[in-house]
Order: C-alpha cells, then structure tokens, then sequence
C-alpha cells in the first residue's frame, strides 16, 4: 500500500503563526528602540551643538564690551544692564569685529513654540536716548530653543565706595561707573541635563579707545 500524505495540522499551523507573530513583535521592539536611541542622541548632539556656539558668541562678545555712555543722562552712567534673567551691552558685533562700530545687544529669555528660548537681540546705536529702548523690533538672533531657566550673576565691587571693598557675587548689576568682573551664566533646558556653567571676564574691545583698567574694570 501507498504511504499516506501527511500535511500540517491546525494545531501546528497556529503555533508557527503565533511563533512568527511573536518574532514580528521582536523586530519591531528592536527597532523602535533603536530609533528612540537614534534620536536621543542626535538630540544630544543638538544640545550640546547649540550650548557650544551659545558660548563661544557670548565670549566673545563680552571680550569685546564696549564702555559707552549715556552723555545726555545725568552723571553719564555706563551703558550696561545687568539683570537675573536678562543683560543688556554695548559691544562690537562679532562677525563685523574688524570693520568698526558697536551695537546695542540684549540677552535673554522669549517665549517660544512650547518653551521659552534664548534670544540674542541687536540694535544700533542711538546717541540722542538717555537708556536702552524696548528691542521688541531689533534684529534678532535663537541662541538655544527649550530652554527652562535661565540665570545670570555679576561678581565685582560696586558703588562709589567699591574701591577698598571686597567683589561679592550679586544677582544684578546697577553701578553706573564699573562693569563686573565677572559675568556667570546658568543655563537649565527643558529636556536634558543643564548645561556648565558659563564664566566670563568682561573686557574693553580696542574700539573704546582707551586704557582699561582691569583691576577697577574702568576706563583711564
């Protein structure tokens, strides 16, 4: 007699779909995850590309700074704000460094699409005020998008009597005569780690046309 043909029973054709359905889910996990760390990282690098040029700038215009005056303002006070959550500065724009001149620039927080933003606005300068104007309609330039919090502090001596005292760290910087001697920048985004801490030591650019005194922060 013939053997008979055998084929696969329903019991078995279930098991090979329920095996084929669970390697399916496998791959596509595999894959999802590997997606969700592609993005983290190019995030990530986003991040950190964003704090990277966030910093060289605000070095390098705050090597720059520039001691203007309010000449039409009693006492002529320097034309520098600083604020906890804003600065405002007189300095050279950095990619027009060598052709002459100063800007006005404020630097801070705006809102943005879900999460604030860092903004670096610029204007030029008006010798007629007696102060900075609103920078609502300055050019302006998105340092960083979702950013949480932003922090500044100042660390110098300040007042008329500032000379014989000690510098001390201070939330705001209103002497009409000094810039700080340091300027520190936290900087908390929405998603992710903060970034370190930036340290600067404001200079006078050469367009000041005079000779800084880095220990009073002054010009002779």
């Amino acid at each position: 007699m013939a053997p008979r043909a055998r084929g696969f029973t329903l019991l078995e054709l279930m098991l090979a779909f329920a095996l084929l359905g669970l390697l399916m889910a496998l791959v596509a996990g595999s894959l999802g995850l590997a997606t969700k760390s592609w993005d983290a990282g190019e995030a990530r690098i986003d991040r950190v590309g964003q704090m990277r040029i966030t910093e060289t700038l605000l070095r390098s215009q705050f090597s720059q700074l520039h001691p203007w005056r309010w000449k039409k303002a009693q006492g002529s006070p320097l034309a520098f704000v600083g604020e906890n959550e804003r600065v405002r500065f007189v300095a050279p724009l950095v990619a027009r460094a060598g052709q002459g001149g100063v800007s006005w620039f404020q630097l801070g927080l705006e809102a943005g699409t879900e999460h604030p933003r860092l903004v670096l606005r610029r204007l030029v300068p008006d010798s007629s005020l007696l102060a900075f104007p609103d920078f609502g309609e300055a050019e302006k330039t998105v340092l960083a998008e979702n950013i949480a919090e932003l922090k500044f502090r100042y660390f110098g001596r300040e007042g008329k009597l500032a000379t014989g005292q000690e510098p001390t760290w201070r939330d705001t910087w209103e002497d009409p005569d000094r810039l700080p001697m340091l300027i520190e920048l936290k900087v908390k985004p929405a998603n992710g780690e903060p970034w370190p801490e930036l340290l600067t030591a404001p200079m006078v650019g050469g367009e000041a046309g005079c000779r800084w005194d880095s220990f009073h922060q002054r010009c002779r």
